[in-house]
Formats: C-alpha cells, structure tokens, sequence
C-alpha cells in the first residue's frame, strides 16, 4: 500500500506543481494589467480569476508587440537610447548591467551554440560536455628564447626542441568551445582547444542542456562517445621511413623463431 501511494505521489507531483506556477503567473502576472481592466466597461462583472487571466493574455500580447517594434529599425535606435540613458545613472546603470548579463545567459546562451561536442577534460580519460561557441581559429605561436646555459641558436638543428616548436606552431586550426557546470550551466569554462581535440557528440543542444542541469540524473537514450585514436610513433629512433600504420614510422621488423631441432617444426615457423 505504501509503494502504491508513493508511486501515485510521484505520478501527480508533476501535473500539480505545473498547474501551481502556471496559476500562480496568470494571477501575479496578469494583476499587473487587472486592476486597469476592471473599469472597463463590460468587463468589471467578470470574475476575479477570467480578469486575470485577460490580463494575462494582454501583457504576452504586449511582449510580443515590443520585439516586432525593437526588431526594426527605429525601435533599436529606441532601444539603444533608452540603454544609453540607463548608463548615465550609478545605481540604474547597474540594476540594468546584471539585468541585461542574466537575461543573455537565460535566452541567448543557448543560440550562440553552434553544436555539441565531448572534450577530454579536465585531463586525459574524462570526458566532458561541451559547446563549440566559435569554429574562427586562433593561431598559436611558440618562439625561442635565449636563456642562461640555453641552448646556442646556431645548435637549434641537433636538438629536440625545435621540432616540439615547429610541432606547436603546426597547430593553428583552434576552435571556442565551452564547458557548462552542473547544475548551472550558465557558468563555465571558456577553452581554446586544438579542433582535432574534440569529439563530436550525437547529441542535441536540449539533451545535453538536459543531462548537465539534472547532473546526469537525465541522459540521453543515444550514450555514444567516439574517443580520438593517437597514433603516434612508439619510438622516437623511427621517424621518417614510412609505415601506413604510422606514417612517421617504418614497418616493424618481422621475428622469425627457430624452432630447436627434433620437435617436428620446420626451421623458421614461429613456434605456438
């Protein structure tokens, strides 16, 4: 009986807190045009809860009329104006800043997402979710710096470390990515980060907006994460002969046993 009522609990929890806000924001909302509507003539006999809801109706209409009117010409000059007024007052100008900050990271972050991605961080082996915000490359340039008991310019050739700046400045194909934490994900981590670092996820903007506000409680039904294979040279002494498994590599050597004498196998066949 107590598993029963808990599971009729968990099935109409749900339905009543919705039907609770959406009450709740019909009549504080709508209350804001109410007491106007009510010396209407016709519609001061309408009961409490229809003015509200008329009322309501009419701010939504409202909104709405205001983003036709701001979307042209005039009305951002309009709107311009009007921010440019707000910044001359100390106190108005930074109501109106964090005003202004969160109402872009509540309806415009999610625009500014160009796809989904999975990034190894914060180190190799943990995978994370992210969003590429900006594919416009940033380029990275590794110089060579003289320093006490450094190494000679003119011996830059016998060394290692050349090849690691050369390696570096190769690297130039770097993307904006964003990290969200959970469960805000309007805060995060802003990364630069090599394109061929990333993964790109199956997954939606939503469903993984979903997956870090619930803190993974709610995944995807696709959970795939196609992880980059590095394939380096396994020693640095074979670079530059050409194996197709490893283009810097050459092909390895082939070990050929012989098999000792009076156990039926012929010489050069690799023993089991």
């Amino acid at each position: 009986m107590k598993k029963r009522f808990i599971t009729g609990l968990i099935a109409i929890l749900p339905i009543s807190l919705t039907l609770l806000i959406i009450w709740f924001l019909v009549t504080r909302i709508g209350n804001i045009l109410g007491v106007a509507i009510k010396y209407i003539p016709g519609l001061s006999i309408l009961p409490t809860p229809v003015i509200s809801l008329i009322g309501f109706l009419a701010i939504i209409l409202l909104i709405y009329l205001i983003g036709v009117i701001t979307s042209g010409y005039i009305g951002k000059r309009i709107l311009n104006y009007t921010e440019t007024l707000f910044s001359k007052f100390p106190v108005v100008r930074t109501v109106y800043t964090s005003a202004h900050k969160l109402t872009d990271a509540i309806f415009l972050s999610k625009s500014a997402f160009k796809k989904t991605v999975f990034v190894e961080f914060p180190r190799k082996g943990i995978y994370t979710i992210g969003f590429l915000t900006n594919e416009a490359s940033w380029e990275i340039v590794a110089e060579q710096k003289s320093r006490p008991g450094g190494i000679e310019p003119n011996k830059l050739n016998d060394t290692n470390e050349p090849n690691a700046i050369n390696e570096l400045n190769a690297i130039n194909d770097n993307v904006n990515v964003f990290i969200p934490t959970a469960p805000n994900p309007t805060t995060g981590f802003y990364l630069i980060i090599p394109k061929s670092q990333i993964m790109e996820a199956n997954l939606s903007i939503d469903e993984a907006l979903r997956t870090i506000i619930s803190g993974g409680v709610i995944v995807p039904d696709k959970r795939k994460i196609t992880t980059l294979l590095e394939r380096t040279c396994p020693d640095a002494e074979c670079v530059g002969s050409g194996n197709p498994a490893y283009p810097d590599c050459p092909a390895p050597a082939v070990a050929s046993v012989v098999a000792p004498a009076g156990k039926g196998e012929k010489d050069g066949e690799i023993g089991a």
